[in-house]
């Protein structure tokens, strides 16, 4: 928890280096301050988490132990606090988080790593997605941030499936592609996930049948010919 004292920007313990003098502790309380704006917005994130997708800075000082004079010490309004917790969310989390081994593996084994990566963070992701669709309404930056962070995702999968995608060309790799997206879809995931909270093998499973699906060079040909 963030004592008042670690946000009031003073410390009685401050050890100020003679060397660097006044500079060291300017430097000091930067880097404090830092690390405690740092750990409220991991706080509203946590709200996110707990069901409130629109925290007030109070209920944000609450959560995170500290004043409310502290907190408007590092945001005017809420939806500062809002927008800067998501942006830090995702910039901290990437493309997938725990996504490990890129495009290493059978493919059976590619799919499975992308869904487990994706099942160990989907209550976190999912909740973030939820409060940045309200905050995008008041505040269009977060839309950048989310279409970036969807920009980046698409091309970590066109990474990571490169060798199921490789010999592909025209029609069929496009369909590839936009089938591998929409299968991928945190939307698409966070359903599956609803309908079985329990079964996350039910995820992978899914996940896997699909996307041999869309990788399957038979299956592509007769939608490109329209063989059906």
């Amino acid at each position: 928890m963030i004592s008042e004292d670690d946000c009031s920007g003073e410390s009685k313990s401050l050890t100020v280096d003679p060397e660097g003098g006044e500079d060291s502790r300017i430097d000091g309380r930067r880097l404090r301050r830092d690390r405690n704006k740092d750990l409220v917005l991991d706080q509203v994130i946590r709200l996110f988490v707990d069901g409130n997708l629109s925290p007030s800075l109070t209920e944000v000082a609450e959560a995170a132990g500290v004043s409310l004079r502290s907190i408007y010490r590092y945001f005017e309004y809420p939806d500062q606090l809002t927008f800067e917790a998501i942006d830090r969310y995702v910039t901290q989390s990437g493309q997938v988080p725990g996504l490990r081994r890129l495009g290493q593996g059978t493919t059976s084994e590619k799919i499975d790593s992308y869904f487990e990566a994706c099942v160990s963070v989907h209550r976190v992701d999912a909740a973030v997605n939820r409060a940045a669709q309200i905050a995008g309404v008041e505040n269009p930056l977060v839309w950048e941030i989310l279409d970036a962070k969807r920009r980046t995702t698409e091309a970590m999968l066109i990474e990571h499936f490169a060798d199921e995608l490789a010999g592909l060309d025209g029609r069929s790799r496009e369909i590839a592609i936009e089938a591998m997206l929409l299968v991928c879809q945190m939307e698409n995931l966070e359903h599956t996930l609803g309908r079985n909270p329990n079964d996350t093998q039910m995820v992978r499973s899914v996940g896997r049948l699909l996307l041999m699906a869309a990788f399957n060079r038979e299956l592509l040909k007769m939608v490109t010919d329209d063989i059906f």
